[in-house]
């Protein structure tokens, strides 16, 4: 991930994204929003606002979980809705 002159990362951006890097198992690895949360001890609401501000920038993508099965209420809770979609999964940009 690039910062750019518009966008300098925040301490939450900055964390998030740390936490995407240790839980990913390679690069641009779908992680679920609610183990970054598990992971990082800041209030819920700052991480998915830096996850938006993040997607926002181009620099991670968000998608649903099309196996809604599998999904925890800590999935559930973590969830960004984007439209119509509750979103469980982020994915970094190199």
């Amino acid at each position: 991930m690039h910062e750019t002159e518009q966008h300098e990362l925040t301490d939450v951006e900055q964390a998030v994204y740390l936490a995407y890097l240790q839980l990913s198992e390679c690069p641009q690895d779908w992680i679920r929003i609610a183990r970054i949360h598990e992971h990082l001890d800041y209030h819920p609401d700052d991480i998915t606002d830096a996850i938006i501000n993040l997607v926002h920038s181009g620099d991670a993508h968000i998608a649903p979980e099309s196996n809604t099965k599998v999904l925890t209420d800590a999935d559930h809770d973590a969830a960004i809705h984007a439209g119509s979609e509750a979103c469980h999964l982020v994915l970094f940009e190199d």
